[in-house]
């Protein structure tokens, strides 16, 4: 898998887990608030029944039976204050508070968690909550209870929705035997029913977001890609598209640089496919104006028809020649090289140093071979014939009168490879133009009248060996002289 692949998985799984967030929050924020409500109305419930209980222990057995719940009254916190403002089981309460708890019980209506009781020694004592003073203290001075409206709403164990203390209920009509459950009023919103909104919203807008960075990180490029292609297709071959990938380093950032790749071969193809059209005309001009001005001599001296004819022969078979190797450049470059035969490299090469022997000495050198050729090679037997005589015949073209071209044949047995150098003693080539010998009709700045050629046939054996999987390699010699090296992949008999 791809780091395109990775990016889309990692941009899914922070969604999901962006969303996977916000939603057990809600879902923890809502137990938690439910959990602390339940408490709440439990314990509120248990310190009711402990006042209650402390109540009916004064009015049938004073203090003394009140001492029997002395472990419920410290758990709970729950005072209970006779006359000289001192609690029954001897526990300090600052006089501040009972104050505050007197002034409570005066102004507003009875509370289950704090009331006045008269015991049977005829002395009235105050039982209460010790958690109401304080929350009377948290309160501001503006939120403090108006005479009437008993405690400040919402805090402690005060009168309010989900936190309310039971009012007494008036006489004669019995006390409740629970309280309401929490949720206030019908209708009413419970505390914390609004939490899930802000997680939610959070979850959507971060899915959102996310979704919106990935479909704008992936669609910029492809969008560059369409308008490349688009640009390129209408004739624009120097269009690229690498500098807008920026630093992205993924599939898409890859096919950009695969486009480039693939319009910079395409640009270099058609470049060379019209400078071989140019080259071309070229060449075949000069054939068919000399053809044509040997038409008009004949025309003019018809008693010298013999030579005229000759030289029309001349021209045909050079035009002949030249046709022949375009033709030949023209199917190696589609890949038109025939069924794959089994090349005894060694018949070759025997057939190509004959007929090289036969034409250097023609013209006054020598051809000498050297090596081991015993291997076999796939391919084209005429076209690879074509490529080391190509090869061959160019070096004997180019070395000096009197000298020698040598042929050195090497056998690779552990990359299976064979290896043929010819080696010349002409004048070379210049280090600039030793990767240009290889162009159609390239012809090198040292090259004479006497040596003036096409320029394919180098070009014609290089493609031949790049369609047999082989290279084709030149280099200049440290004595003088140009060494070009045919590297072949073989088999072994």
């Amino acid at each position: 898998m791809g780091r395109l692949f990775w990016k889309f998985f990692f941009f899914i799984l922070l969604a999901q887990v962006t969303a996977i967030i916000g939603i057990s929050g809600t879902l923890w924020l809502k137990h938690n608030t439910e959990d602390r409500l339940t408490r709440s109305t439990n314990r509120q419930a248990h310190v009711a029944l402990v006042v209650e209980s402390a109540e009916i222990a004064l009015q049938q057995g004073g203090p003394e039976a009140l001492r029997r719940l002395s472990g419920s009254l410290r758990r709970f916190q729950v005072y209970v204050i006779d006359e000289h403002n001192h609690d029954v089981l001897g526990r300090l309460v600052s006089l501040a508070s009972i104050e505050k708890i007197k002034a409570g019980i005066e102004q507003g209506p009875p509370s289950v968690l704090m009331r006045k009781v008269s015991g049977p020694d005829k002395q009235t004592y105050l039982i209460f909550f010790s958690a109401m003073e304080d929350a009377w203290d948290r309160e501001s001075p503006e939120h403090r209870p108006e005479p009437g409206s008993g405690p400040a709403p919402g805090t402690g164990f005060g009168v309010g929705p989900g936190f309310g203390l039971q009012d007494r209920p008036p006489p004669g009509e019995g006390r409740p035997d629970h309280a309401p459950p929490p949720g206030g009023e019908p209708g009413g919103m419970r505390p914390g029913s609004y939490y899930p909104v802000i997680p939610l919203l959070s979850s959507l807008v971060a899915s959102l977001l996310f979704a919106a960075l990935l479909a704008w990180y992936m669609s910029k490029p492809i969008r560059n890609l369409r308008g490349a292609f688009i640009e390129l297709a209408s004739g624009k071959l120097d269009t690229r598209v690498g500098s807008t990938m920026g630093r992205r380093r993924d599939e898409l950032a890859d096919l950009g640089r695969e486009f480039d790749l693939m319009a910079g071969k395409l640009h270099v193809l058609m470049e060379s496919q019209r400078q071989l059209m140019h080259d071309v005309s070229h060449e075949l001009r000069s054939p068919l104006a000399r053809l044509q001005a040997a038409i008009g001599l004949a025309r003019q001296q018809p008693e010298n028809m013999e030579a005229t004819l000759d030289r029309l022969d001349h021209e045909s078979m050079r035009m002949d020649k030249l046709v022949g190797e375009l033709l030949t450049l023209s199917r190696i470059e589609a890949g038109v090289t025939g069924v794959n035969e089994e090349i005894s490299m060694a018949d070759l090469v025997d057939e190509v140093v004959e007929n090289g022997r036969f034409e250097a000495e023609a013209n006054h050198r020598r051809l000498e071979f050297s090596g081991d050729t015993e291997v076999i090679v796939l391919g084209k037997f005429e076209l690879l014939y074509r490529a080391l005589e190509n090869v061959v015949r160019n070096a004997i073209k180019h070395t000096a009168e009197d000298s020698t071209v040598s042929m050195l044949a090497t056998v690779d047995r552990d990359n299976s490879l064979l290896s043929i150098s010819v080696l010349d003693h002409g004048s070379g080539v210049p280090e600039a133009e030793l990767a240009a010998i290889f162009e159609p009709f390239f012809r090198g700045s040292q090259i004479t009248s006497a040596q003036q050629g096409y320029g394919l046939g180098l070009t014609i054996a290089k493609r031949v060996l790049l369609a047999h999987g082989g290279l084709i390699r030149a280099s200049n010699r440290a004595g003088g002289g140009l060494c070009v090296e045919i590297v072949l992949p073989c088999q072994f008999p």
